[in-house]
């Protein structure tokens, strides 16, 4: 993969980025949808997409009544506007929220998610650990953290760009900043993995 590449998958811009964002809602909300469902049981009251790219998967998955209030979160400017065009509806109806911010720094009330999503966004965080440290904050108590990403074999151009290249890179990790891992599916599909983590309960 080219630098140029991985810079517009890291932060879409200009009519590059808008292309980037459409083709992404066609081409992965299925599949994103699916793993949701798949891996988180009931009915979600407040779920936080970051990185949500176009908005896509947030709109199907309050249409099919998984989620009653969706809140986006993208550093990348045209994302949050491409998804908010892509959901006036749902804006004004107040079940869906976006805004433009940064992983390190959440602006949410601590203890308010019942479940945060990372959809192949996770290997582009400059500092993982912060991230998920501020994911724990705004989680509530056995709230659940759901990562999507790629898991390219050793010697293939993404795993060069990894920065977690182990399922012990990610459970490590992950249990450093206050989860315990419930889940590590490396059997959905070739090349990704699927992690499902749990909030630790304060007296941990």
């Amino acid at each position: 993969m080219s630098s140029k590449g991985y810079s517009q998958g890291q932060k879409p811009s200009g009519i590059i980025g808008y292309t980037i964002g459409y083709l992404m809602n066609l081409m992965q909300t299925k599949g994103h949808v699916s793993v949701f469902e798949q891996y988180i049981p009931g009915t979600v009251s407040n779920l936080l997409d970051i990185g949500c790219g176009g908005g896509a998967v947030l709109k199907r998955l309050i249409k099919k009544e998984k989620v009653i209030h969706g809140f986006g979160l993208d550093h990348s400017m045209e994302m949050i506007q491409l998804a908010s065009q892509n959901n006036r509806k749902l804006i004004k109806k107040k079940s869906i929220e976006f805004i433009q911010g940064s992983v390190d720094c959440l602006d949410y009330p601590t203890n308010y998610f019942d479940v945060v999503s990372a959809l192949e966004t996770i290997q582009f965080w400059p500092n993982i650990s912060q991230s998920i440290k501020q994911i724990n904050l705004v989680l509530q108590e056995n709230g659940r953290f759901l990562i999507v990403n790629r898991y390219p074999k050793v010697g293939s151009p993404w795993y060069d760009k990894m920065q977690l290249k182990s399922t012990k890179d990610y459970c490590d990790i992950l249990e450093k900043n206050g989860f315990v891992v419930n889940l590590v599916d490396v059997e959905w599909r070739p090349g990704w993995i699927i992690i499902e983590a749990e909030k630790k309960p304060h007296n941990e």
